[in-house]
């Protein structure tokens, strides 16, 4: 009886790993990303072309003011070469994520961080508007620090 029950477990076991899918994709050969939304995403992608493999958290139509990193995403996060988020609290909840994985070396990237608040719209005395791409100028500084940010990182491929 003892030797079905060991048996039994086992086979259950092999079921329940082989139904775990992480559809993170690491390549050695290139700069690994992480993009929490999938507008970032599409940023960095134009610029990094063949030489990144990006990963968005959050897919078109997710809310990412109220968006729940899952375990999925945290290991995504800690395997990624670069972090790229929005920085102006469009992620909610992420940035606390961000802390409680920090590990030596972790590369963020917060584009709104790096972008002439100037520009920004003030929605109160300290905060900024994040929805910072529908100003293409604000847009062209955040392509400037994508570019900036991943010459950085792979210098090899930079042709700047």
């Amino acid at each position: 009886m003892k030797k079905i029950q060991i048996i039994i477990l086992f086979i259950l076991s092999l079921i329940l790993t082989g139904c775990y899918h992480d559809d993170y994709f690491f390549d050695e050969s290139k700069l690994n990303i992480v993009a929490t939304t999938s507008i970032l995403g599409d940023l960095v992608r134009n610029i990094g072309g063949d030489k990144v493999v990006v990963y968005d958290l959050m897919g078109s139509g997710i809310d990412p003011h109220a968006y729940n990193a899952t375990a999925g995403d945290v290991r995504k996060i800690q395997k990624s070469d670069l972090i790229v988020y929005n920085g102006l609290d469009l992620e909610g909840k992420m940035e606390k994520v961000f802390s409680n994985i920090d590990k030596v070396g972790m590369n963020y990237l917060a584009i709104g961080e790096h972008v002439n608040t100037e520009k920004l719209i003030k929605t109160d005395e300290f905060a900024f508007d994040p929805h910072i791409w529908f100003d293409v100028s604000i847009w062209m500084e955040a392509a400037e620090v994508v570019k900036n940010k991943l010459s950085q990182l792979d210098e090899e491929n930079s042709i700047y």
